[in-house]
């Protein structure tokens, strides 16, 4: 048993069911479909969850740029989507640090954690 194993035994960790393109957590399994399962203590949802709000933010932020940037401005664009690609990094981590075996294995073989 592994201390990620052992520490949900004591009910430090919760089981989580993600759903990445909604940006949702859930404690119940089949409330919403979902993509991959994590064990996460309160504090980590409360991580994740907050990367689910930065990234909507940076989704309105960009769409606002969007319209008000021409979109000959490629320069913009990539540095845009550069921000967006750093911010789903960072939430892929934190899903794979607290994943199942499996979400771990699925994040590993997406190519994203680099």
């Amino acid at each position: 048993m592994n201390e990620h194993d052992a520490a949900r035994e004591h009910g430090a960790r919760k089981r989580y069911y993600v759903d990445v393109q909604g940006k949702q957590l859930h404690l119940q399994q089949g409330v919403a479909s979902y993509h991959l399962e994590i064990d996460a203590t309160d504090e980590e949802a409360e991580l994740i969850e907050a990367q689910f709000r930065k990234l909507d933010e940076r989704d309105e932020s960009s769409l606002n740029r969007m319209m008000r940037y021409n979109l000959t401005q490629g320069e913009q664009v990539a540095y845009m989507n550069d921000e967006h690609d750093e911010e789903m990094q960072t939430l892929f981590r934190l899903l794979h640090q607290c994943g199942t075996d499996e979400t771990k294995r699925h994040i590993e073989g997406m190519n994203v954690l680099y």
